[in-house]
Formats: structure tokens, sequence, C-alpha cells
């Protein structure tokens, strides 16, 4: 069991994430709030702090500003501190001299802005994994979003054990159980073995090739393999696809290994997902070519389902990007049954969807909001259990949305209202109209709103009181 309790830093301050933490196997903590507070920036700190810790209990230094993270590893708790240049680890608060970190950290991002940062392969970074759109930090492109798609679907339907959760996953999508990988052969003529061999190891004068993992792994049994693959390929009758189904862990094993390598090879070129709707008579299509929310929602629960470990810590920016509300309604339920064979999971979201809020289990979930209160920015812990809350409780409650015909808002205007009409204001009437005043000021629409003149009718008796 991993659970995030605490953060602190300088820019953030206290920051509690969770109150009191349970034996369930998986928690979930969402932030909310308003544009620019700072929500995916806490995240990505949150992710820079383990990796800081990684790096000092391998390498004996941390880099960066000053922080401390506070976290429940099974029945134990830590704290580590960077502060003054030196470190402190403490283990249910006695000092120690080393500390358990994550099994994995996921970095899952549907927007092509994020901030989250790269995954570093040339520096040990095996527990770290960036699932995001961006493959540089300048660029995006939807070849990235299938690549990197077709790679988690040949991983997991390698493996047997996560078979069953893929399936969920195209369930819930109403996709049929297997998938179609397209390619165009470059070379039409037969090709040596030699040459073949040529032609892979010339390859890793790319950049990118060159940095690939499995380019550095290349044995001559697997070329042997690979070219094996190839000549399938070329001599297929369908040469220019194969299908598998979702439980083809044998072809997908292969696939895994050498068909990226053939693209950078330049061998084959134009890969292809096409996937299937469980509707009557209906064809492959494209990936590529599916709904936005569609494509984004396979990359990214394939993702998780591909390299989320027990004890991991799963950060997700915005998951609703693009979603219809059914999907949004869906997510967290879909998101629990592929993780339901992982153990010990915190998965930490940033979102503006409040159907996410309303199905966060009491008993395992947290709320953090952030907002922007006269000049100040305020980051709280929700203290109430937002789960089977109303759209419209949590617009208002949560977010501080107002909307038209708001029974929450009503009421509180109707009970302020009331304080303000009574003959005398008592301390404790005065702390709760003035507390309504301060609300009120933040849901205000524009200077020609109503709402302007209550405010300012209740201004007036508390200063005239």
């Amino acid at each position: 069991m991993l659970r995030i309790e605490e953060f602190s830093d300088d820019e953030f301050g206290i920051v509690k994430i969770i109150d009191t933490s349970n034996e369930y196997d998986l928690y979930e903590s969402i932030f909310i709030g308003g544009n620019a507070l700072g929500k995916s920036r806490l995240i990505v700190k949150l992710i820079q702090s383990f990796r800081h810790i990684s790096n000092y209990l391998e390498k004996g230094e941390v880099l960066g500003s000053p922080f401390a993270v506070k976290y429940a590893f099974d029945s134990d708790r830590y704290i580590f501190s960077f502060k003054d240049g030196g470190v402190k680890m403490f283990k249910n608060d006695i000092e120690v001299k080393t500390i358990p970190t994550p099994n994995t950290i996921l970095a899952i991002s549907t927007t092509y802005n994020d901030k989250f940062p790269f995954s570093d392969t040339s520096n040990n970074d095996a527990d770290y994994h960036y699932c995001g759109l961006r493959e540089t930090s300048n660029a995006s492109w939807i070849s990235t979003l299938t690549r990197y798609t077709l790679d988690n679907l040949l991983y997991i339907i390698s493996d047997a054990e996560k078979q069953d959760s893929l399936g969920n996953v195209f369930d819930e999508l109403g996709l049929e159980h297997n998938i179609v990988i397209s390619y165009k052969i470059k070379r039409k003529k037969e090709i040596s073995f030699d040459n073949f061999s040529n032609l892979i190891f010339s390859g890793g004068e790319s950049t990118f090739y060159h940095r690939s993992k499995k380019y550095y792994e290349l044995t001559p049994h697997n070329v042997e393999d690979m070219f094996k693959l190839y000549k399938q390929m070329m001599n297929s009758r369908n040469a220019d696809f194969l299908q598998l189904s979702l439980r083809d862990s044998e072809v997908s094993s292969v696939l895994i290994d050498n068909l990226d390598l053939l693209r950078k090879s330049k061998l084959i070129s134009h890969i292809e997902i096409k996937i299937q709707k469980r509707i009557f008579n209906s064809k492959h299509f494209n990936f590529s070519s599916g709904s936005s929310g569609e494509t984004l929602l396979l990359y990214t629960l394939t993702s998780i389902l591909r390299h989320a470990k027990n004890n991991s810590l799963i950060f997700i920016d915005e998951p609703e990007v693009s979603l219809h509300p059914t999907w949004q309604v869906k997510y967290l339920s879909i998101l629990r049954s592929i993780l339901k064979t992982i153990n010990g999971c915190h998965v930490l979201i940033a979102t503006h969807c409040h159907f996410l809020v309303s199905d966060l289990k009491e008993t395992n979930g947290s709320v953090v909001t952030f907002n922007f209160i006269n000049g100040v920015r305020t980051i709280e812990l929700l203290g109430n259990s937002t789960y089977a809350w109303s759209p419209e409780s949590i617009l208002y409650n949560v977010f501080n949305v107002r909307t038209v015909g708001n029974v929450y808002f009503d009421k509180e205007l109707s009970t302020a209202l009331k304080i303000s009409s009574a003959y005398e204001l008592t301390t404790f009437k005065r702390k709760k109209l003035e507390s309504y005043v301060e609300k009120f000021n933040t849901l205000v629409f524009d200077e020609l709103d109503p709402l302007n003149k209550i405010i300012s009718a209740l201004s007036n008796r508390l200063k005239n009181d």
C-alpha cells in the first residue's frame, strides 16, 4: 500500500493530500480548481520529488529546490526532507538511512502542452514512465499516439495476466476483441540476410534509432528472428496487414521485439492500427481516424495497464479532455477495473470534471481544492465525502461555480439575507455573513450582475452594525 499524505516546499507551502489513510488497495485523490492555479505544477513537483528520492538513494545526491514529502508504505509512514543542502529520512518518526520508493511512477496526459518530465532512458530511469503525447519537448504527432498505443497493445497482449483487463477496456469502448496492424513494405525485391543485417545496423545512425534500447540489445539471433518476420510479411497473402486477437500472446511477443525496429530501419512504413466497432457489418477503421476521445482513452488506459505495478504512483492530468459525458461518468470505474489485479496504488488526478468528483468513494478517496481568494492562492483538503453528490452540489460547493437556478446558491443567498435582516448581529452571525460576502464576491459574473447589489447591501449591513 502506497499513499502520498503531504508535500511541502517554498512555492506551495504545506499541502495535505490525505487526512487518514486506510488499507484499501487503490486510493484516488483528485485536484480541482481554476486554470493557472498550479494543479498540474504540483503534480510535476510530486513526480520530481520521488525521482529525487530514488536518485539520492542510488547516487547520494539531490538536485533542485528544498522539499519534504510524507507518505505511507504498507503499514509504515515515511518522511523525506531535503533542506539547507541536507537530507533527512524518517520511518515512523525515527531517523533512518534508507526508505522504500514506488515500484513505478506513471505520468499520464492527454494534452499536447503538458509539463510532465520525459523518461530518461539513459539514466536508469526505468521506474518512471512518461505516457503523454509529446515525442520531443516541442512536438506531438498523431503518428506518435498510434505508435505508442500499438506498443502498449502488443505488450499487454503478450502478457496473459493482463488480457482480461484489456478485453474489459475494449468492451467499454464497444470494440471487437481484435486489432489489425497495417503497414507498407518499402522494398519489394528479395533481400539477402547479409544485406538485411547491414540495413538494420545502419539504422543506428538515426538519432531516435540510436537512442532505442531495443537497438542496443540486438544480437545476431534477434536479427535472424527479425529477418524471418520480414520475409513472412513480404510473402504473406495479406502483404499489407496482420490480424491479432487480444489473446495472441505468441505473435504479439514477436512483433514487440521487431516491428518498431523494422520501421526505424526504413524497411516498412505507414504502420497503423485498425480497430472494429461491435456493430453488425462494421468494418475495421484506422485508429488515427477515430474520435479524439476514443483514441486518447484507449491510449491512456493501455498505458496504465501496461506499466502499472503493485505500489505504484499514477498521475493523470485532465483525463476528461475530449471525452463524452458518458465516459467521464464511467472513467473512474473503468480505471478501477483495469487496476483490480494491481495492489496498493495511489492515483492522483488533476481535473475540471465534476463527474469524477462525484464518483470518488468515501473510504478510499480525497479531494484537494485550489482557489484564488483576495489575491492569495489557497490549497485545502476537502473534509467531506463527495460520493454521489449531484452535479449542482459539486459545481457550487466544490468548484465554487454558480449556475442558473442552483438550489445550493439560492439557499445560501436566502440565509445571508435572513441574517442581514436581523435586528442585531451576534459575533457568530457577523462571521457567518462575512464568509457569505467573501464567497459571493467570487461568484460575480460581471459588473452588470444583480448579485453586485446584494453584496453591496450585505457589506453595508456589516459596516453599519
